[in-house]
C-alpha cells in the first residue's frame, strides 16, 4: 500500500467454484467493464457456507444494477448463474 491506495498487480485465483459450477472470475469482471466502462471494477470471492464460493464485484459505479450486469453477460455469451 503506497499513498493510502492498494492497488491489485495480479490475481491468487482465476476461477470461483460456485454450486459445484467452475466461474472465470475474467468473465465476470469482462461484464461489468461492458456494462459501465468508464468505471473500475475488481472481483474476489468470499467462501459461502451453502455454495462454496460467492462472488464479490468491487465497483466505482454506484448506480450498476445486477441487470444491467447479466444484460452484458448475455452479449458476452456467458451463462446466467443464479444469484441470491
Amino acid at each position: 500500500m503506497e499513498d493510502g491506495f492498494v492497488s491489485i498487480v495480479g490475481r491468487v485465483k482465476r476461477f470461483a467454484k460456485v454450486a459445484g459450477e467452475m466461474v472465470s472470475l475474467e468473465m465476470v469482471e469482462r461484464a461489468a467493464n461492458l456494462a459501465a466502462p468508464a468505471s473500475m471494477h475488481g472481483v474476489s470471492t468470499q467462501p459461502d457456507g451453502s455454495r462454496g464460493e460467492a462472488i464479490v464485484l468491487f465497483t466505482t459505479d454506484t448506480g450498476l444494477t445486477r441487470e444491467a450486469l447479466i444484460n452484458s453477460a448475455r452479449k458476452l455469451a456467458c451463462r446466467r448463474l443464479r444469484s441470491p
